[in-house]
């Protein structure tokens, strides 16, 4: 790749992420609202990572089988964040933000 189409590329991704951060951003000063207060606070599978292992194989969250879910992914990521912010809702918002930003950069990348 040229010197140019270097330069263009990293204008372009800063662009995007520019964008991202001022789309989503604004809600990083919000609480938990709606299914977050079941899907995080109340989720038992969250507190250890031998209860999140275990939520691989159970529907999500744990405590409300009749849903009908099955997320292991995002129970697992739920258990991580809560284990880096707690129970504070801004955490959460922030690794929203960045996940969304490396799923942008990679379609970008990608296409």
């Amino acid at each position: 790749m040229d010197r140019g189409a270097a330069v263009r590329t990293s204008l372009a991704l800063g662009a995007l992420a520019a964008i991202v951060f001022a789309v989503h951003w604004p809600v990083g000063r919000a609480d938990f609202s709606f299914d977050d207060r079941s899907y995080v606070l109340a989720n038992p599978s969250l507190r250890t990572l031998q209860d999140a292992l275990a939520a691989l194989a159970a529907p999500f969250p744990p405590h409300r089988p009749e849903l009908g879910l099955y997320r292991p992914l995002t129970n697992l990521s739920y258990a991580l964040d809560l284990s880096v912010w707690g129970e504070d809702a801004f955490g959460y918002h922030a690794s929203n933000v960045l996940l969304y930003l490396a799923s942008v950069g990679l379609v970008f990348v990608l296409s």
